[in-house]
């Protein structure tokens, strides 16, 4: 069990440094005032999709909000895009030159990310403006409290296209709405 581990955490250091300088966009993380925190992510222009970097970096900033004792008594965390957007999912043109088993181990990867936001200690609230689509719905899906603009789009296009999503959004939402809603 223990070599397995040290091989799953050795996997996921690999790939944050593959993906790490891969697009553009970023992921930030701010303290507010009293319990208040504040993970924003942006990719101008995208509908900010998700690009490596916004990957490798949203994996930082949960590791920041679990171990910096900057956030130690935060009790509330609001994630959100820009304005305009919540989030696109993955940028596609930045990640569409990934082998099969690359994309495996960066689904991986978000799908630790996504799990380890939704462990935090803290309430966490989506603040959804315009949408979120393929994976930003599982990025929402992740927080604890959803919260839409009036005719905001909360899209899985994922199922359009045959595909399963891949950062582990079908099982949360089943654990949200309920397996026939779902």
């Amino acid at each position: 069990v223990a070599r397995a581990a040290w091989a799953a955490a050795t996997s996921m250091r690999s790939m944050v440094a593959r993906l790490r300088p891969l697009g553009g966009g970023g992921v930030a993380l701010e303290r507010g005032p009293g319990g208040l925190a504040c993970l924003s992510f942006a990719n101008p222009g995208k509908k900010n999709a998700f690009s490596g970097k916004m990957m490798a970096e949203l994996h930082d900033v949960v590791g920041a909000l679990e171990h910096d004792s900057a956030f130690a008594d935060a009790t509330v965390l609001f994630v959100k895009g820009t304005p305009d957007f919540f989030c696109a999912g993955a940028d596609l043109g930045v990640l569409g030159g990934f082998s099969r088993e690359e994309g495996l181990h960066m689904s991986e990867l978000m799908q630790h990310s996504l799990e380890r936001l939704r462990g935090l200690p803290m309430v966490s609230v989506a603040a959804i403006n315009g949408g979120a689509v393929g994976g930003g719905t599982e990025l929402a899906l992740s927080c604890d409290l959803r919260v839409f603009q009036d005719g905001a789009v909360f899209q899985m296009v994922q199922t359009k296209l045959g595909l399963v999503p891949g950062w582990g959004g079908g099982s949360r939402l089943v654990q949200v709405v309920g397996r026939r809603a779902a």
